[in-house]
């Protein structure tokens, strides 16, 4: 559809006006369809001033401002779609990587050295490298920008585009790398004038554009079209050469960093990052480099001040482990933003898994304004506080004293009183089966008395994978007359553990046995029919995480001999937060 329109276009019109909404997408959308064919050169819109439209050109091309900033009469768009001349033949536009380009250049051994380094010195990364470039007049950088946008360096904190007076040309051709020559010496040296395309003209300023190595590493290269529009640029043959850069620590990523490092036979499997604490689970052979590691990571993630490893030994009353510090500050109150809320939370006290954000977000985009939502192993509220923000009415509850604490102060910098008063939020730090006996009880018979809304549903959440399943039992808590008053079947969601399976059509079935068995030896018994299980993440080679999604009917909810006062609780209820 899109190539036919485009025809059509290029048949009937040299000109093409289109609105600043669509300009961009349909203009990318014709550079990768036919960037042989379409004179893209010929697009204007009729509001190239239009703020608006200013700002979806520095979204497309995602050139840096920083380096057209001297004409402060100059619009970002001028440098971005030039009328004269056209942009090159896209080719691959993947970034390189410092250590890849490293390895090209300087061998698979070039940071043997590093091997092994348990305290880290970030000298030993300083190394230098040469990269192909073009050397361009000022008056000219405005079309040859634009043309080289897709051969430009893109390399971890480099900058495609550099002063002429600042650059060390080492060479017009890589085969005849010379020693290192300042720009400076090159001026003084008549026999390079020539092939540097170098001016006497002190006037004449010039800049540098940097080339991906991996696509020129000659001037031909560019090929015979390419070169045909340089050329209108005034970019031939002479202003072809190579440049050396120094590269230090800062260029290269974390995993780069670790990768040099850490033996072979070893690597830094994961870590989550919840606020400014980044949280690591090292493995026993990483012990004797966890505190180099933890330097890494809080040099190169940018938000990290703070950096932990779990350690062996857990809380078996709440499940918050024990952690040590690897390096940065010895912080662990930390607020994390997740699904447009903010949580504030003491990160050696509570439970928080960044890896279940995915979870959170599914299970908020089900809960809809009028909703009864029960969380039983609350936390500090990652369902419960975004649902009430939808206008959910909420009863949350943790075992957890910290927990309870940080999920109100986690309510009060998410909900305003003031606008949310149809939606009461009820925080509760129980035992969870007291809670469902009791508090849920009476939250689901007063929500179904004053409920008018048909589509509005009762959720339960129960996010305690290891042990959930034990707490199922206890939403026996309604008398028959007052389960009819419901309007639709609660709908549980439930969280456990299940060995790991494909979830194809064939072993869902399989699944949904398996879960039905989890929950038989906990006591409840009830047809697969009414149970859909959805896999959530891997937690070992043998485990997955699950959440089955449950329609709780009256064998499940109703019992006949139901109790004002819960009997026979065993003391203190472990509060098993774990997925690990």
């Amino acid at each position: 559809m899109f190539q036919r329109t485009l025809q059509h276009i290029l048949l009937t019109s040299s000109v093409v006006i289109l609105n600043p909404t669509t300009f961009c997408t349909f203009a990318k959308q014709a550079h990768h369809s036919a960037p042989r064919h379409f004179p893209f050169g010929h697009f204007y819109s009729d509001s190239r001033n239009n703020s608006f439209l200013n700002q979806q050109f520095k979204s497309f091309t995602k050139l840096n401002r920083k380096y057209y900033s001297s004409n402060s009469n100059t619009k970002l768009q001028d440098y971005m779609f030039p009328k004269e001349g056209l942009p090159l033949v896209n080719p691959d536009t993947s970034k390189l990587s410092a250590m890849d380009l490293c390895k090209s250049q300087l061998g698979d051994n070039f940071f043997q050295s590093v091997k092994g380094m348990k305290i880290l010195d970030k000298s030993a990364f300083n190394v230098k490298v040469i990269f192909p470039c073009v050397i361009v007049k000022e008056a000219d950088m405005r079309n040859v920008v634009y043309m080289l946008k897709s051969y430009q360096l893109k390399l971890r904190q480099v900058s495609p585009v550099m002063e002429y007076d600042k650059a060390c040309i080492v060479s017009d051709t890589k085969d005849n790398l010379t020693k290192s020559k300042t720009i400076e010496q090159i001026k003084s040296d008549s026999d390079n004038k020539e092939t540097l395309n170098v001016e006497e003209s002190p006037n004449d300023k010039k800049r540098i554009i940097l080339l991906n190595p991996n696509q020129v590493a000659k001037y031909d290269d560019f090929g015979t079209e390419n070169i045909a529009k340089l050329e209108t640029a005034n970019v031939g043959p002479s202003s072809f050469a190579f440049v050396e850069l120094p590269l230090t620590y800062t260029h290269f990523s974390a995993e780069e960093i670790l990768e040099a490092i850490l033996p072979n036979d070893v690597a830094v499997s994961s870590f989550t990052a919840v606020g400014h604490i980044v949280q690591c689970n090292l493995r026993e052979e990483l012990k004797d480099y966890r505190h180099i590691v933890g330097q890494v990571l809080l040099d190169k993630l940018p938000t990290c001040k703070t950096v932990v490893n779990k350690a062996h030994n857990i809380d078996n009353t709440y499940r918050n482990f024990e952690m040590e510090l690897l390096a940065g500050e010895d912080n662990m109150i930390t607020t994390h933003k997740e699904n447009k809320c903010t949580f504030k939370m003491d990160f050696s006290k509570v439970y928080w898994n960044s890896r279940l954000s995915t979870e959170h977000e599914r299970v908020v985009k089900d809960i809809q304004k009028g909703d009864l939502v029960l969380d039983a192993f609350a936390g500090v509220g990652p369902f419960v506080i975004p649902g009430a923000k939808k206008g959910a009415i909420v009863f949350a509850n943790d075992l957890n004293p910290h927990s309870y604490e940080w999920l109100k102060q986690s309510l009060a910098l998410n909900i305003n009183p003031r606008k949310v008063l149809h939606t009461p939020f009820t925080a509760t730090n129980k035992d969870a089966r007291e809670f469902l006996q009791t508090d849920a009880r009476v939250a689901i018979n007063e929500w179904a008395r004053k409920n008018t809304d048909p589509n509005a549903r009762i959720r339960i959440l129960m996010n305690l994978p290891a042990r959930a399943v034990e707490f199922v039992q206890y939403l026996k808590m309604l008398k028959r007359e007052e389960y009819k008053q419901l309007k639709q079947e609660p709908l549980l969601y439930l969280y456990c553990f299940l060995p790991k399976m494909n979830l194809e059509t064939k072993e869902r079935i399989h699944c949904t046995h398996a879960a039905a068995e989890l929950l038989k030896e906990h006591g409840v018994e009830f047809d697969g029919e009414s149970m859909t299980p959805y896999f959530v993440r891997n937690v070992a080679p043998n485990k997955d995480m699950y959440k089955i999604l449950i329609r709780l009917g009256e064998k499940l909810m109703v019992s006949e001999k139901r109790e004002g006062d819960v009997e026979g609780q065993e003391e203190g209820v472990k509060r098993a937060k774990c997925d690990e």
